[in-house]
Protein backbone atom coordinates (compact mmCIF):
# COMPACT_ATOMS: atom_id res chain seq x y z
CA UNK A 1 0.00 0.00 0.00
CA UNK A 2 1.39 3.00 -0.73
CA UNK A 3 0.82 6.57 1.03
CA UNK A 4 1.14 9.94 -1.23
CA UNK A 5 2.01 12.86 0.90
CA UNK A 6 1.49 16.34 -0.13
CA UNK A 7 1.00 19.71 1.88
CA UNK A 8 -1.05 22.71 1.53
CA UNK A 9 -0.87 25.86 4.09
CA UNK A 10 -4.33 27.71 3.81
CA UNK A 11 -6.58 25.83 6.00
CA UNK A 12 -4.12 23.33 7.01
CA UNK A 13 -0.27 22.11 6.43
CA UNK A 14 -1.76 18.79 7.24
CA UNK A 15 -0.78 16.12 4.51
CA UNK A 16 -2.65 14.04 2.32
CA UNK A 17 -2.93 10.68 2.77
CA UNK A 18 -4.37 8.71 -0.25
CA UNK A 19 -4.80 5.29 -0.15
CA UNK A 20 -6.09 2.06 -1.47
CA UNK A 21 -8.88 0.59 0.42
CA UNK A 22 -10.04 -2.68 -0.23
CA UNK A 23 -13.88 -3.27 -1.00
CA UNK A 24 -15.48 0.24 -0.36
CA UNK A 25 -16.25 1.78 -3.56
CA UNK A 26 -20.29 2.22 -2.96
CA UNK A 27 -22.44 3.82 -5.57
CA UNK A 28 -23.63 6.87 -4.21
CA UNK A 29 -27.41 8.13 -4.28
CA UNK A 30 -28.68 10.82 -6.58
CA UNK A 31 -28.97 13.13 -3.76
CA UNK A 32 -25.28 14.17 -3.74
CA UNK A 33 -25.10 17.15 -5.50
CA UNK A 34 -22.41 16.99 -8.64
CA UNK A 35 -19.42 18.88 -9.12
CA UNK A 36 -18.54 21.25 -11.73
CA UNK A 37 -14.92 20.89 -13.22
CA UNK A 38 -13.57 24.50 -12.07
CA UNK A 39 -11.29 26.45 -9.54
CA UNK A 40 -13.85 27.32 -7.36
CA UNK A 41 -15.79 24.42 -7.16
CA UNK A 42 -16.76 22.98 -3.64
CA UNK A 43 -18.48 20.08 -2.02
CA UNK A 44 -21.91 20.40 -1.05
CA UNK A 45 -22.13 21.49 2.56
CA UNK A 46 -22.54 19.05 5.32
CA UNK A 47 -25.44 18.09 6.91
CA UNK A 48 -24.23 17.48 10.16
CA UNK A 49 -21.22 16.78 11.91
CA UNK A 50 -21.26 13.51 9.91
CA UNK A 51 -22.42 13.46 6.23
CA UNK A 52 -22.62 10.41 4.51
CA UNK A 53 -23.80 10.86 1.42
CA UNK A 54 -23.08 6.88 -0.25
CA UNK A 55 -24.71 5.78 3.22
CA UNK A 56 -21.86 3.44 3.60
CA UNK A 57 -22.43 3.94 7.49
CA UNK A 58 -25.52 2.35 9.69
CA UNK A 59 -27.49 4.56 11.34
CA UNK A 60 -26.44 3.39 15.06
CA UNK A 61 -22.97 4.29 13.78
CA UNK A 62 -24.14 7.53 12.46
CA UNK A 63 -26.21 8.83 15.91
CA UNK A 64 -22.88 7.48 17.98
CA UNK A 65 -20.45 9.52 16.21
CA UNK A 66 -22.38 12.97 15.94
CA UNK A 67 -23.18 12.78 19.32
CA UNK A 68 -19.45 12.12 20.18
CA UNK A 69 -18.79 14.89 17.77
CA UNK A 70 -21.45 17.29 18.91
CA UNK A 71 -20.32 16.78 22.77
CA UNK A 72 -16.41 17.97 21.35
CA UNK A 73 -18.00 20.85 20.14
CA UNK A 74 -19.54 21.89 23.14
CA UNK A 75 -16.36 21.91 24.68
CA UNK A 76 -15.30 24.32 22.49
CA UNK A 77 -12.15 22.63 22.13
CA UNK A 78 -12.31 21.76 18.40
CA UNK A 79 -15.31 21.29 16.16
CA UNK A 80 -14.81 18.11 13.72
CA UNK A 81 -16.67 16.64 10.99
CA UNK A 82 -16.88 13.37 8.53
CA UNK A 83 -17.61 13.79 5.42
CA UNK A 84 -17.90 10.77 2.74
CA UNK A 85 -19.12 11.39 -0.31
CA UNK A 86 -18.96 9.00 -3.47
CA UNK A 87 -16.79 10.07 -5.71
CA UNK A 88 -14.30 13.27 -6.46
CA UNK A 89 -15.19 13.46 -10.20
CA UNK A 90 -12.29 15.48 -12.11
CA UNK A 91 -11.21 17.06 -9.15
CA UNK A 92 -7.57 17.54 -7.56
CA UNK A 93 -8.25 16.09 -4.00
CA UNK A 94 -5.78 18.86 -2.27
CA UNK A 95 -7.52 21.96 -3.83
CA UNK A 96 -11.44 20.17 -3.41
CA UNK A 97 -10.93 19.29 -0.02
CA UNK A 98 -9.17 22.72 1.03
CA UNK A 99 -11.89 24.59 -0.76
CA UNK A 100 -14.88 23.21 1.05
CA UNK A 101 -13.07 23.11 4.34
CA UNK A 102 -12.53 26.85 3.74
CA UNK A 103 -15.74 27.73 2.52
CA UNK A 104 -17.80 26.11 5.17
CA UNK A 105 -15.72 27.67 8.00
CA UNK A 106 -15.28 24.56 10.24
CA UNK A 107 -14.59 25.50 13.93
CA UNK A 108 -14.36 28.74 15.56
CA UNK A 109 -13.58 31.58 13.77
CA UNK A 110 -10.66 33.59 15.19
CA UNK A 111 -10.03 29.83 16.59
CA UNK A 112 -9.44 28.07 13.29
CA UNK A 113 -9.85 25.07 15.34
CA UNK A 114 -11.98 22.75 12.99
CA UNK A 115 -10.86 19.51 11.60
CA UNK A 116 -12.87 17.76 8.30
CA UNK A 117 -12.17 14.21 7.87
CA UNK A 118 -12.59 13.64 4.08
CA UNK A 119 -13.63 10.09 2.77
CA UNK A 120 -13.89 9.62 -1.07
CA UNK A 121 -14.98 5.97 -1.78
CA UNK A 122 -15.03 5.70 -5.80
CA UNK A 123 -11.47 6.99 -5.29
CA UNK A 124 -10.64 5.39 -1.89
CA UNK A 125 -8.88 8.28 -0.71
CA UNK A 126 -8.78 9.37 2.80
CA UNK A 127 -7.93 13.15 3.33
CA UNK A 128 -7.76 15.14 6.44
CA UNK A 129 -7.64 18.68 6.72
CA UNK A 130 -6.94 20.64 10.04
CA UNK A 131 -7.47 24.53 10.73
CA UNK A 132 -4.42 26.18 11.68
CA UNK A 133 -4.87 26.82 15.22
CA UNK A 134 -4.87 22.81 15.57
CA UNK A 135 -1.89 22.09 13.57
CA UNK A 136 0.35 21.82 16.21
CA UNK A 137 -1.94 19.34 17.57
CA UNK A 138 -2.73 17.30 15.29
CA UNK A 139 0.24 16.84 13.32
CA UNK A 140 1.07 15.33 9.63
CA UNK A 141 3.02 12.42 11.45
CA UNK A 142 0.02 12.31 13.96
CA UNK A 143 -2.83 12.27 11.07
CA UNK A 144 -0.90 9.59 9.13
CA UNK A 145 -0.88 7.47 12.86
CA UNK A 146 -4.93 7.66 12.60
CA UNK A 147 -5.11 6.91 9.13
CA UNK A 148 -2.56 3.72 9.41
CA UNK A 149 -3.88 2.27 12.51
CA UNK A 150 -7.18 3.72 13.51
CA UNK A 151 -8.94 4.07 9.91
CA UNK A 152 -7.22 1.69 6.80
CA UNK A 153 -7.47 -1.97 9.15
CA UNK A 154 -11.12 -1.41 10.01
CA UNK A 155 -11.94 0.24 6.35
CA UNK A 156 -10.27 -2.93 4.85
CA UNK A 157 -13.40 -4.87 6.46
CA UNK A 158 -15.59 -2.72 5.82
CA UNK A 159 -16.16 -1.17 9.02
CA UNK A 160 -16.55 2.31 8.64
CA UNK A 161 -17.88 3.01 11.79
CA UNK A 162 -15.79 1.43 13.43
CA UNK A 163 -13.03 3.20 11.68
CA UNK A 164 -14.40 6.46 11.89
CA UNK A 165 -14.87 6.49 15.48
CA UNK A 166 -11.96 5.22 16.18
CA UNK A 167 -10.25 8.05 14.33
CA UNK A 168 -12.32 10.04 16.29
CA UNK A 169 -11.64 8.71 19.90
CA UNK A 170 -8.16 9.18 19.26
CA UNK A 171 -8.18 12.72 18.00
CA UNK A 172 -10.24 13.92 20.93
CA UNK A 173 -7.98 12.14 23.31
CA UNK A 174 -5.02 13.73 21.77
CA UNK A 175 -7.01 17.45 22.21
CA UNK A 176 -7.89 16.68 25.78
CA UNK A 177 -4.01 16.03 26.57
CA UNK A 178 -2.86 18.84 25.00
CA UNK A 179 -5.76 21.81 25.29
Amino acid sequence: MRFFVTQSRLFVPVAVWALMLSSCATKSPRTEATLESNDEAVLPAPTGYVTDFPKVLTADETAALERTLSSLDKTGRAQIIVYITGALGEHVLEDITLRSANAWGIGEHGKDNGLVIFLFMKERKIRIEVGLGLEKIISDEFAKRIIEENMVPAFRKSQFGEGLSSAADRIIKRLSEEL
